[in-house]
């Protein structure tokens, strides 16, 4: 499948053209970018998961485990991961589609975890 020529490839040069050396320095700044991408998108999510596992107020987390139902969860002290998906929860029973459908996706991703724990997980909206 040839694709359509686009102006900015004027200036590419194909890499059968190019010397080995190099060749071979431009693929050693591409790894090194690559590096660095990669430890900077570690740092954020390292940062991510440490404010998500944060309690929303002072003191000590909710055992969110304990607690019997939707309701009984709202007010109590628990993790910001908690909180997002309590919020998301509430609405998808309000109707939102798009909380339900991250719902849907959220489950869709952990189904091998949740299948490792003895939950199975049944899709009825197929």
């Amino acid at each position: 499948m040839l694709m359509a020529k686009r102006k900015t490839d004027e200036n590419l040069i194909p890499t059968n053209k190019r010397s080995k050396e190099e060749a071979r320095e431009l693929g050693r700044k591409g790894g090194v970018a690559s590096g660095v991408a990669r430890r900077e998108k570690r740092t954020m999510a390292q940062t991510l998961e440490l404010f998500l596992s944060m309690p929303l107020k002072d003191g000590d987390l909710a055992d969110i485990g304990s607690l019997k139902s939707l309701a009984n969860a709202e007010g109590k002290n628990i993790s910001v991961q908690e909180g997002i998906i309590l919020r998301q929860a509430l609405l998808a029973l309000k109707g939102d589609p798009r909380s339900a459908a991250f719902i849907r996706d959220l489950m869709k991703d952990s189904e091998v975890k949740t299948e490792d724990a003895g939950v199975t997980i049944i899709d009825d909206f197929k």
